[in-house]
């Protein structure tokens, strides 16, 4: 028996309904953590992040942002993921950096050859306060250029909802000062603000490196795997970054905390290697 145009036509109208409804229920699970620090920071309701991340506590602080770091290619920028990429020698680059809400900032950077510098804050009469949503382009003009020796960068991101005191300090004229232009007590004060500024630097990395984090795209069954181990560990802290992916080039670094406001730490490495042909610097002689 044949079947008429209109009950075709009706059941093809059915099918592609249920498919939207089944996609718009697909959709509805693949929450981001995007979504979930918007969600937060929109309604002050942590109840959705812990049932997400497995805490048994309602999360009642999140220190959350956003980083991009962008190459500069033919005279034009794109988007990179650093932990994805490795840079070349020449390679030019910005960091653009995005607080979720108001956040004080402090950034480092080590060089390849081990040398540290403070970035931010640049001086202490300049609290590093950054408002929500707004972008942040490291440096302040140009670009930051990658130089022999070839090898593993870091730029360090400490943000916080309160100032710290110890590493406000590095905003102290003394730090910025060559070596060779400091008088004996002045170097005294810049060993001894160094010593400090390390002390917490390390001090926030070791409760970092011992948060409980997942990174990457949040599909189900991960995230109920981490959920499972979060609910078994008892964590107050759970750190979580989501990766470029599709439209978005930027990665999210958030901690949420069930207790008193923590400390976000994010290292963004930046790898480079020698140009194909260039050799690479002959070692160091060994002591």
């Amino acid at each position: 028996m044949r079947q008429s145009v209109p009950w075709r036509d009706g059941m093809l109208s059915a099918a592609l309904l249920l498919a939207g409804v089944m996609a718009h229920a697909r959709a509805a699970e693949e929450v981001t953590y995007r979504d979930l620090a918007r969600r937060y920071f929109a309604t002050g309701d942590g109840k959705a992040i812990s049932k997400f991340v497995g805490l048994t506590e309602e999360v009642k602080h999140v220190v959350a942002l956003d980083y991009t770091v962008l190459i500069r290619k033919d005279g034009r920028e794109q988007a990179v993921d650093p932990k994805a990429y490795q840079f070349a020698l020449g390679d030019s680059i910005r960091i653009k950096i995005q607080p979720a809400a108001d956040n004080y900032i402090y950034i480092f950077h080590q060089g390849a050859s081990g040398e540290r510098t403070c970035l931010l804050p640049i001086d202490k009469e300049t609290p590093p306060l950054l408002k929500a949503g707004a972008s942040f382009i490291l440096p302040f003009d140009g670009y930051f250029e990658f130089v022999t020796p070839p090898g593993e960068e870091q730029i360090v991101v400490v943000a916080t909802e309160r100032p710290i005191a110890e590493l406000a300090v590095l905003a102290d004229v003394v730090f910025k000062k060559p070596g060779d232009a400091l008088t004996p007590q002045e170097q005294a004060i810049k060993d001894s603000l160094k010593a400090t500024v390390q002390k917490t630097l390390t001090s926030i990395r070791n409760r970092h490196n011992e948060t409980m984090t997942l990174r990457g795209l949040p599909n189900r069954k991960d995230r109920e795997q981490f959920a499972e181990k979060v609910e078994e560990a008892r964590p107050t802290e759970v750190a979580l970054e989501e990766p470029p992916h599709g439209d978005t080039q930027g990665t999210l670094a958030m901690v949420v905390s069930t207790d008193k406001a923590p400390n976000l730490y994010v290292t963004i490495p930046l790898v480079s290697i020698s140009k194909p042909g260039e050799a690479e610097p002959a070692p160091k002689p060994q002591n």
